[in-house]
């Protein structure tokens, strides 16, 4: 019980510090006959987030080994970037958000609109969602 108290007071001082600004979480229904999906208007969630894209390399083997004793060669022919979200669980007292929701940062215009690819727990008071970019909000 104190440390579920304490894991409180942890991610409300991630908040308070490091938070990156408010985000949008909107609902998209299941996909209609015609297989469209609708955004749901009623089923918003706001709240605040530690938004962040750190660099990923993708290592690729290339080339092909001389001898049992060499090693494989990595290299990095892709670097990219992956968005992530971590959002404390108190803003989701219904249920976490699920793949395909809308994802948006209301203080950054600059970011696009995400599309929630997966969502993690980290065992803790919060969890952590991988973002795909749809669409740049203008």
């Amino acid at each position: 019980m104190k440390f579920d108290r304490l894991d409180r007071m942890i991610s409300n001082s991630i908040d308070r510090t490091i938070n990156d600004g408010r985000f949008r979480i909107q609902s998209v229904a299941q996909a209609s006959p015609n297989g469209r999906r609708k955004l749901v208007p009623e089923s918003v969630i706001e709240g605040i987030c530690v938004f962040g894209r750190p660099t990923v390399d993708f290592g690729i083997e290339l080339g092909v080994r001389k001898s049992y004793r060499e090693s494989n060669d990595f290299r990095s022919i892709s670097v990219g970037r992956d968005a992530t979200a971590s959002i404390d669980v108190k803003y989701f007292p219904d249920g976490l958000p699920k793949q395909g929701d809308r994802f948006q940062l209301l203080d950054k215009p600059d970011e696009p609109v995400f599309t929630i690819g997966e969502v993690r727990p980290d065992g803790k008071s919060r969890f952590v969602i991988s973002l795909h970019e749809t669409e740049i909000s203008r």
